[in-house]
This record gives structure tokens, C-alpha cells and sequence, in this order.
């Protein structure tokens, strides 16, 4: 059982991360990020801005500290540039030493971004003969930008293939910084859960990488491992609680239901908090002299501020005065973490609907991702099965899965996107893949690998012709032809294979 208090902590440092990479494209822009006001009775503090749009009717993220929602995070809400450009002038402006910090993080954090962040775009014409150049080196030179015009080139979302990109830098640096925490940019392949599945007695299953936030009645969310099977006709879900673990259905009609009866779960509840801080506000005086040249001056007994007046000849006088002025900055309280107690509670059988439930936390951090960045957020993930990871034949062929895609491809870049559901047959899983000229039934077989049959198979795929550093992309095809093959999980997509079809370049 995993404590609630790791998810905080992992999906805030999701959150801190994700502000690396927001201060890096950022940075230019007039708006100040990560420095922490005090406006209308509340902290709040600017996380990210749109990075493509930097006129005024363009959105920031604003976190407003202060007010914490469910999994304690705080709430956050999308202002105009326009509207913070009036706004934080007003506020009780962040200290000296904060600005300073501050500074000093953002250096720090784009030394790491320069040197992780790979060049996704070529900066010129991209012709046939560098494809074929690819083809037969096997390869690109740079895995990262043939990983980017590929996904693109397939039909995803730009701002999808930019998420995976930074998931995958995401984890990298949280290995790099916490060792303890396994790198996940290659999750391993196989079928996994998508989706909020909600029923009576507040029973919650939230769907996240790597496990489920399983509560019910007055438990807080609590994060456990599952494991996914199919059985005859069944699609078995064994949530690992204590207990006893749930032993659940996942049926056809999208719905999960648990054997008749009360359920007695193990889990947690908020029991108090611990931590917190309060730095004390600062008062700086700032003490300068101006000399001022003057006719016919006469001096003021009472000025008090005047330290000399001396003649300059010709009726002028050279007049020196101090000014002094005091600047306040408030001081700032950072929220403790919340504390939990492990609590037994009994639920009533499980009967859940993805119907009608919010987003889960899954949505929210790719949601995220794509809008911080300017981008669209795209098809929704279908609750339920889903699949992830790289699946290859050692004849090219290969399926590479995403939330709401999988990518068909024929050797190291012809590659064309489709819509995918996953389903139990008598026989074990089943995947079937929209391809609009040849659809796909591909089996899941018991020992990991994929069936999709046999004989040869054409990718409609296309290149991108033009340079990748916008979304105005032009395309021209590249239609390969594979042979069918059984698919085993990779790491990476095929550096060889397929053959240009007759009448094909």
C-alpha cells in the first residue's frame, strides 16, 4: 500500500518539473514566474504562461497556495497576461531574497534543460534522398528528432508527441535527482487501466501510471498496484489492498463490478499536518543625495532634509538634499504537508461507472502539458483498457502505443496513427486497430507477445518535408510495405525494414 502522502509529493514534483520546462520557454515573456505575491488577502504565484501566444488575451496557470483541493493540491486557475499585468503590480511584491533565489533556480534549471533537451527540428528542406539515406544507415543521427517527425508525421497531435517528449525528460531528471525512483519514460508493455470509475458509496478508482487511487466511504485517496488478466470471456482486475485484494470484473459495457457484499478495505485518512514555515518580512531603507542647481534659493530654517546650499555664482545656488525611502515586503507562510492515519473502513459492494465522473489526475497532468505549451489537448483517452509501449517484429513491423493511438509502422519512419480498443475473447485479449483500408485484429497472447496474423502489410506513412520548429508542416508519403509478424516488447521502434510498393519512390 502506498500512503497517500507519495502521490502529493510525486504529482508536486510533476508540478515543480513541469515549471522547469515552462521557465525555460517562458522566460522571455514580461510576466515573472514561480515568485510568490500576496494579493486580495491570499498568496498567489504564476507557474506557466502560453509559450506560442504571448499577446495580452493569452492564459497563465496561476496557483493559488493558500486553498488545497483533493490528492492536496492547489487549486489553480488560468488568468490573461493582460489582467496579471494589472493585477500583480498591486499585490504585496515578493522579497529581494526570493527574487534573488529565484534567479539563481532558473539558472540552474536551464544549464539542465540545455543540456537534456535534444533539437527536435531540422533546419532544412528534408528531401527523399535523406529518408532513403535514413533507410539504409539505419537510422537517423539524432533518435530524438526522427522520434518527433515520425510521431507527427503519423497523425498525432503536435502537442501530444511534445508531451511524450517532455514525460520522458520529466523522468529522466527525477531519476537524476532521486535515485530511489525507478525511471518510468519506458514504461513496460502491456495492457493497463485509463480512466475515473466512480460508484455508490463514494468508491473512486482513478487510473494513474503505475497504479490506482482507491477510495470509498470517508477514506482519502490511496494509491495501490494492480494487475490485469484475461481470462474466458472475463478481463479480471486485482487491485492489491489489504485485506484482502479486489477481486474485480471489468465488463464489456465499460462498467466494473466485485462479488456481491460488503467490502472491508484498508486505507488512510487525513489525521493533521506537520511542517510549514514562516519567513519573516523585510524592511529595507534606501538612503541617496541629489544636487539640485537653483536662482535666488533661500534656505529654509526648518528644511531638515537640505545638508548644504553654496553658491555658484551669478545668483545660483548648488542645493544638496537627502531622501530616504522605506520599501515592506510581507512575509511569506509556506502550507505543511498533510499527515495520515491508517483506517479500516467497510464499503458496500463495487459497482462502478466511468459515466458522469470528473477528470482524473492522469487528465489533468497531460492536459496540463499540452496547454502550458500552446497546444491542443486533443481526442480524450477512452476509459478502460488501454495499451502501452513499443512492440517490434524482427521484420520491421511495429505497433508503438499511446493513450489515445496506436502508431503502425513499417520500419524507422514510415508510420501512420489510429484509434484502438482493447477487449477479452474466449481466446485471451483482443486488440483491434481502425485502419481505415486494413483494419487489425491483433491477439494478446499469454506470454506478452502480440499476434497480428501474417503476410505482407503497407503503411500509409508520410514524411515531413518542411522544418518542425511550428505546426505549419508539410507532408509528402512514404508508403512502405512489412511482413506480419509476431511482436515482442522493445525499447525502440525498428532501424530497418520494409520496401517501397511498386509505383512507389
Amino acid at each position: 500500500m502506498i500512503p497517500l502522502p507519495f502521490v502529493r509529493r510525486f504529482h508536486t514534483l510533476f508540478l515543480a518539473l513541469l515549471a522547469v520546462f515552462a521557465t525555460a520557454f517562458c522566460s522571455a515573456q514580461d510576466i515573472k514566474l514561480h515568485l510568490k505575491y500576496f494579493c486580495n488577502g491570499e498568496h498567489i504565484y504564476v507557474d506557466s504562461c502560453n509559450m506560442r501566444d504571448t499577446s495580452d488575451t493569452s492564459t497563465c496557470m496561476v496557483v493559488h497556495p493558500d486553498h488545497m483541493k483533493i490528492y492536496d493540491i492547489p487549486v489553480t486557475t488560468y488568468e490573461t497576461r493582460a489582467t496579471l499585468k494589472k493585477l500583480l503590480p498591486t499585490c504585496k511584491q515578493p522579497n529581494a531574497a526570493s527574487v534573488a533565489a529565484e534567479a539563481t533556480v532558473q539558472k540552474q534549471q536551464q544549464q539542465i534543460i540545455d543540456a537534456q533537451t535534444p533539437k527536435y527540428a531540422p533546419q532544412r528542406q528534408i528531401t527523399v534522398a535523406d529518408v532513403q539515406a535514413e533507410l539504409a544507415s539505419g537510422g537517423s543521427k539524432d533518435p530524438q528528432e526522427l522520434a518527433m517527425r515520425r510521431c507527427i508525421a503519423a497523425g498525432r497531435l503536435p502537442s501530444s508527441c511534445t508531451g511524450n517528449a517532455l514525460l520522458g525528460s520529466f523522468s529522466k531528471m527525477i531519476t537524476s535527482m532521486v535515485p530511489s525512483v525507478q525511471d518510468s519514460s519506458a514504461p513496460p508493455a502491456g495492457p493497463v487501466m485509463a480512466g475515473v470509475f466512480a460508484g455508490p458509496g463514494d468508491w473512486r478508482l482513478d487510473f494513474v501510471d503505475g497504479g490506482v487511487l482507491v477510495n470509498c466511504s470517508f477514506l482519502a485517496p490511496n494509491e495501490e498496484t494492480y494487475n490485469l488478466k484475461f481470462e474466458p470471456n472475463r478481463t479480471a482486475l486485482i487491485i492489491n489492498t489489504t485485506p484482502k485484494p479486489l477481486d474485480l470484473t471489468f465488463r464489456a459495457d465499460g462498467t466494473i463490478v466485485g462479488p456481491p457484499g460488503l467490502v472491508t478495505i484498508d486505507g488512510v485518512i487525513p489525521s493533521g499536518s506537520s511542517g510549514g514555515s514562516y519567513t519573516a518580512g523585510q524592511s529595507q531603507t534606501q538612503t541617496y543625495t541629489t544636487t539640485e542647481r537653483m536662482s535666488g534659493y533661500q534656505v529654509q530654517p526648518n528644511s531638515a532634509d537640505v545638508q548644504s546650499v553654496q553658491s555658484a555664482g551669478g545668483g545660483m545656488y548648488d542645493v544638496t538634499t537627502t531622501h530616504t525611502s522605506t520599501t515592506e515586503t510581507p512575509g511569506q507562510y509556506e502550507a505543511g504537508a498533510t499527515t495520515f492515519a491508517k483506517k479500516r473502513a467497510t464499503c458496500p459492494a463495487v459497482n462502478l461507472t466511468s459515466k458522469g465522473t470528473s477528470a482524473g489526475i492522469q487528465t489533468m497532468q497531460t492536459d496540463l502539458l499540452k496547454t502550458a505549451f500552446g497546444g491542443d489537448k486533443g481526442p480524450p483517452t477512452p476509459p478502460g483498457i488501454r495499451m502501452q509501449g513499443i512492440y517490434a517484429a524482427s521484420t520491421g513491423f511495429s505497433l508503438q502505443f499511446f493513450p489515445e493511438s496506436v502508431i503502425v509502422g513499417c520500419g524507422p519512419i514510415s508510420a501512420r496513427a489510429y484509434p484502438y480498443t482493447v477487449s477479452a475473447t474466449a481466446a485471451g485479449g483482443l486488440i483491434k486497430i481502425a485502419a481505415a483500408d486494413r483494419p487489425l485484429s491483433v491477439a494478446i497472447r499469454a506470454d506478452g507477445s502480440l499476434d497480428p496474423g501474417s503476410g505482407p502489410y503497407q503503411v500509409h506513412g508520410r514524411m515531413i518535408t518542411g522544418p518542425t520548429i511550428s505546426d505549419n508542416y508539410t507532408f509528402m508519403p512514404l508508403e512502405q510495405t512489412c511482413n506480419l509478424a509476431t511482436l515482442m516488447p522493445a525499447k525502440n521502434i525498428p532501424s530497418t525494414g520494409g520496401v517501397a510498393p511498386p509505383g512507389h519512390p
